[in-house]
């Protein structure tokens, strides 16, 4: 059994996903370069938050 499969599938996923998004990108010059920012700014923290567990929110004092 390979014990690095779910990570190796995780990572492929993330290419996948960074590919498509620059996809769209050039695809879509349409959008409104503030909307695309936000999307994949959203879409940058989902990803982290995947690989790094669930998303913590730190306290600002």
């Amino acid at each position: 059994m390979d014990h690095y499969t779910a990570e190796r599938l995780l990572l492929q996923r993330h290419q996948e996903m960074a590919k498509a998004a620059e996809r769209r990108a050039r695809l879509a010059p349409a959008y409104p370069a503030p909307v695309m920012r936000l999307w994949m700014a959203a879409r940058l923290r989902s990803v982290a938050d995947r690989l790094d567990g669930r998303p913590y929110l730190r306290r600002v004092v």
